[in-house]
């Protein structure tokens, strides 16, 4: 009996494709090619609507993000790129597949308000969410109590949208991004050499 794949239209997120037997096809070996022979520090992909970026970039958070319970657990990535490009790299795989934390978030449910009140509270909304996925920070022993103080902040909804707070606000991504860096640098040795292949790869490519 054949395994008889699905067409999944409109779906965008390479998780739940995998998991329901979706039509995909395999761009995998772009991860290789973003992450590891691209020495940019941005990257921008412009490309028409429905032309699979939103998708794309499921993939990478899927490939990339790390399991902050149990960081050797890679079980789930590996079931859901089986039979995909980027699992025969094994030596690429043993260094990216599910080694860091990924902050991923899209603007699409944001710019549907009709006024800037509505737009502003529904973006608190979104960082308030992205901070709650890092919560685990909070009990980080490489972070200090005042950075641990700021990123309550994050957490508390009511606060993030009073307008008054904008700054703080407009600061958030940058936030967390730093205390994630911190977290995985002090607590995390794998995480230390990979940063350490990265830094090098990328000055070898600029001398």
């Amino acid at each position: 009996m054949e395994f008889q794949l699905k067409i999944a239209a409109g779906n965008d997120d390479f998780n739940d494709l995998r998991d329901e037997n979706g039509y995909f096809v395999d761009k995998t070996p772009f991860i290789k090619t973003v992450f590891s022979e691209n020495a940019s520090k941005v990257l921008l992909i412009t490309r028409p609507r429905r032309f699979g970026k939103s998708l794309l970039l499921s993939m990478f958070n899927a490939f990339l993000k790390m399991n902050a319970v149990d960081p050797d657990d890679v079980g789930i990535i590996k079931r859901r790129f089986h039979n995909t490009a980027i699992l025969s790299d094994q030596e690429f795989c043993r260094q990216y597949l599910g080694k860091f934390p990924v902050i991923s978030l899209t603007l699409k449910d944001v710019n549907d308000q009709t006024s800037f009140e509505a737009l502003y509270r529904r973006f608190a909304l979104l960082i308030n969410e992205t901070a709650g996925k890092f919560a685990y920070l909070l009990q980080s022993p490489a972070l200090l109590p005042e950075q641990k103080q700021n990123f309550k902040l994050l957490l508390d909804l009511e606060f993030l949208r009073k307008v008054e707070n904008k700054d703080i606000l407009g600061n958030s991504l940058h936030l967390i991004t730093e205390l994630l860096y911190t977290h995985q640098s002090e607590t995390c040795p794998a995480y230390r050499r990979i940063r350490r292949t990265v830094k090098q790869r990328s000055a070898n490519t600029l001398v």
